[in-house]
């Protein structure tokens, strides 16, 4: 059995097993603070069988001390061998992508998945994209942005980020991008800047949860999700604690609804397209009119009982529940909706001086409109 040895840090500890391999386990591992004391009781036994040869030692045998204390780590490593199919596995407290040892930051998000349930393919797709990255400076700092903040990871092994946006959607430095929900934003990859140290420079940005209210927090923003492929990432610049990402492309998934201060991306280890096609499916079923696909206001048409909106008094708009139209209370609907030819001229003389503000604003400063 080797000799035990150990080097403790906050950030990181490092030590023997008995079989003479070193282990490396950083403070972000779940098991950190058990190694961390599995040392110390270890570390007590060894000085206590050094000064007191004959007495029991009360804090244990130390050679069964230090094989349990392998085996905390033996545990993960079992644990990613069998969900591995092969293409990952642990060698020497190392994880490995077939070759390729792989950071540290990425074997938690895959403990941390395989302990929620989900399968390893979604980290298997993630590493298989990370190397078609051509730059391991920007492979190294995506890891250093991964391993600082929670961020997504998706079933085919996309990135998921925040950009905040104008409220039409357009980017806010520039104007020209769209980013809708469904659009792609493409630039050429040597359009972006890839030195890091230049924390404000050329490319397409994503972001984490602690960079967003930092910039664009003015009102008429909004914040959209976006999807990034690994080899599309070309520099983490610096500052903000590497929240912020330059890329060459991305796709746009959803508006997000939710406050600055509350990470929706982090909540998961795992996320699916369908996640996000679900807010837009809802968001659809209640503004669209399922008969014809047209918006009511356009089609003119209850899908509940056939009639028109004006006798059912039905309209998304106002939220009037179409299941309370009856046919056979039609006009009863009618009446009580009837409005006297008095208010309905006041009505009318209110457009008519609505309609010339709106001419005047538009003659003005038609290109904000």
């Amino acid at each position: 059995m080797s000799p035990f040895s150990a080097i403790i840090t906050p950030m990181s500890v490092c030590f023997t097993g008995p079989d003479g391999k070193v282990h490396n386990v950083l403070s972000t591992d779940d098991l950190f603070p058990t190694i961390c004391e599995a040392i110390k009781v270890l570390q007590n036994a060894i000085r206590f069988r050094n000064d007191n040869s004959v007495d029991e030692n009360p804090y244990g045998d130390p050679d069964i001390l230090h094989m349990e204390l392998a085996d905390l780590l033996e545990i993960k490593a079992k644990k990613i061998n069998l969900a591995g199919e092969g293409k990952v596995c642990v060698v020497g407290g190392v994880v490995y992508y077939g070759d390729e040892p792989v950071h540290g930051a990425i074997t938690e998000r895959i403990l941390w998945g395989l302990d929620e349930g989900f399968d390893m393919s979604a980290y298997i797709n993630f590493l298989e994209n990370v190397m078609e990255n051509p730059s391991k400076r920007a492979v190294d700092e995506m890891y250093s942005f991964m391993e600082k903040h929670n961020m997504g990871i998706t079933t085919d092994g996309y990135i998921l980020g925040y950009k905040r946006v104008k409220d039409n959607f357009k980017d806010i430095y520039s104007g020209k991008f769209d980013n809708s929900p469904g659009q792609i934003v493409e630039i050429r990859r040597n359009m972006v800047d890839d030195d890091a140290s230049r924390t404000c420079s050329h490319g397409l940005h994503f972001c984490s949860m602690h960079y967003l209210p930092s910039y664009g927090v003015g009102p008429g923003n909004t914040i959209v999700i976006v999807k990034v492929h690994p080899k599309d990432i070309v520099s983490v610049p610096i500052d903000y604690n590497h929240a912020k990402v330059r890329t060459c492309r991305y796709e746009v998934l959803s508006e997000y609804t939710g406050t600055d201060k509350e990470d929706f991306l982090g909540t998961k280890a795992v996320w699916t397209d369908e996640d996000f096609r679900d807010d837009s499916d809802d968001w659809a079923e209640y503004d669209v009119c399922e008969d014809c696909g047209e918006e009511p206001c356009e089609c003119h048409y209850c899908s509940e009982c056939g009639c028109e909106p004006c006798e059912c008094n039905f309209c998304n708009d106002c939220g009037f529940d179409p299941c309370e139209c009856e046919s056979e209370n039609v006009e009863e609907f009618v009446e009580e909706s009837i409005v006297s030819s008095e208010t309905e001229n006041a009505v009318l003389a209110s457009l008519d001086k609505l309609s010339v503000k709106i001419n005047v604003t538009v003659n003005v400063d038609g290109d904000d409109l």
